[in-house]
């Protein structure tokens, strides 16, 4: 009898212990096993399916779920594919109702609650004929719509993948949806994954053209990786920007202009960290950049880590500067400018 009210007696000691040690805010052991894995919710079509993959643990969300839980020597990301094969960001009832990636997709956020979003819309919105208007305005939406659901939730846009079509449009589409994106993920303060850039030149992975194989898809998988495990967040005042095609491209009030020289063969222009106070670039020819009005509040000055000049002309009514640079044969080039007094 002693011996069992002594045993009672201890257990609340121990009690008031634990309510005290809880009552200081003191942290309690908790083991890891005990942490549930964070949820990724892959939002996309049958290229997240795993259309092209021998199977579905070779499609690139599973590829890249388990990459990064390797990386972390246990599981802390869960995979939650919520992908439909023909699906686009647009929203119609083909290939059957519901199946958009805006709006009936926001169904799964609300439900599921993931840590992170990946999006991947786009071949099918161009082999579609959907207009890039159209396109953007539901990608910009079902952004927007996620960071209001969950204001916490990290969201990953992934440019969309090539597309084999002997028409010229197609190409050009593709090439215009992934510089809006880019805009986008600055716009609306995401993460960039660049699959795009990542399998240029490779359509040999593409064996019908749309989906990748088993080596497209571990691309794919290594490019998001990259973008989460970076987890580099892109703003209005710092982003990046990639361009495959030649042409006049508008972003976050700036225009750059990538030559023919630039665009040969195929090959990637890519700006790093652009803002008020330079940016790394790569382009295999010349390039220019028109920034916005009121951004130097006197005549800046460029110089690039490569001994090269850069030739700057300066608007003094508007207080904006056209950049010409020249190529960096591939070499990543840092620009840094001076005098970049912004106007409050």
């Amino acid at each position: 009898m002693k011996s069992n009210l002594k045993n009672f007696w201890r257990t609340c000691r121990f009690a008031r212990l634990n309510t005290a040690v809880l009552c200081c805010g003191l942290p309690l052991i908790v083991s890891a096993s005990d942490v549930p894995p964070k949820k990724i919710l892959f939002v996309g079509d049958s290229i997240s399916v795993g259309v092209g993959a021998s199977s579905p643990q070779k499609r690139y969300s599973s590829v890249a779920v388990k990459m990064l839980n390797q990386a972390a020597g246990k599981t802390v990301y869960q995979e939650i594919n919520t992908s439909v094969s023909g699906s686009t960001m647009v929203d119609h009832p083909w290939p059957r109702a519901n199946a958009s990636g805006y709006p009936y997709r926001l169904e799964n956020i609300k439900a599921i609650k993931p840590d992170i979003v990946v999006i991947q819309h786009g071949v099918n919105d161009n082999g579609g004929c959907n207009s890039l208007a159209e396109y953007v305005w539901a990608y910009r939406n079902f952004v927007r719509q996620v960071k209001t659901i969950l204001p916490e939730c990290r969201i990953v846009c992934m440019t969309p993948g090539p597309l084999k079509r002997d028409d010229e449009a197609y190409d050009e589409w593709i090439n215009q949806a992934n510089a809006a994106i880019q805009e986008i993920a600055a716009l609306e303060n995401t993460i960039v994954a660049q699959s795009h850039m990542a399998l240029h030149n490779r359509m040999e992975l593409f064996p019908d053209g749309v989906h990748p194989n088993d080596a497209g898809h571990q691309i794919m998988a290594e490019a998001l990786v990259k973008a989460i495990q970076e987890n580099k967040v892109q703003s209005r005042s710092n982003f990046d920007f990639t361009a495959q095609r030649a042409g006049a491209y508008r972003l976050c009030g700036y225009m750059f202009i990538v030559s023919e020289a630039a665009a040969a063969n195929g090959n990637y222009t890519v700006f790093n960290n652009v803002s008020t106070a330079g940016w790394s670039y790569s382009a295999d020819g010349p390039v220019r950049i028109f920034t916005t009005p009121l951004t130097y509040m006197q005549e800046p000055a460029c110089t690039l880590d490569n001994g090269k000049k850069a030739v700057c002309q300066y608007r003094a009514y508007f207080k904006d500067a056209e950049w010409q640079l020249p190529g960096t044969d591939g070499k990543m080039v840092k620009a840094t400018i001076s005098a970049a007094e912004k106007s409050k």
